[in-house]
């Protein structure tokens, strides 16, 4: 398997305010990265929920195709735009870190 080096990172934390589902954090305001391919998303160890991540449709539980990271939980996901993805928890203050990979 060959390794896939990015040019470009953004990483940034985003505080998932739990039952409503918030889209995640523009990295184009904070870096101006551009051409995105991949996205890390990690959830902290010092959450006391899980945080459900999938499209603007996504719910506590998953259902909707969402993806559940439990407390330092991490996924790659691609993605071509950061709004294609929403985070939503079942308790409040719980925080999520974004990374945005791109060439």
């Amino acid at each position: 398997m060959a390794t896939q080096l990015f040019n470009q990172e953004s990483d940034m934390q985003q505080l998932v305010a739990g039952l409503v589902a918030l889209p995640l954090p523009d990295p184009t305001v904070a870096s101006g990265i551009k051409n995105m391919e991949k996205i890390l998303l990690q959830a902290l160890t010092t959450n006391t929920e899980s945080i459900f991540v999938g499209k603007s449709n996504v719910v506590i539980g998953g259902a909707n195709g969402g993806h559940e990271l439990p407390p330092g939980g991490n996924i790659i996901l691609p993605v071509s735009n950061h709004r294609d993805y929403y985070a939503v928890s079942a308790a409040a203050a719980q925080k999520l870190q974004v990374t945005y990979l791109a060439v």
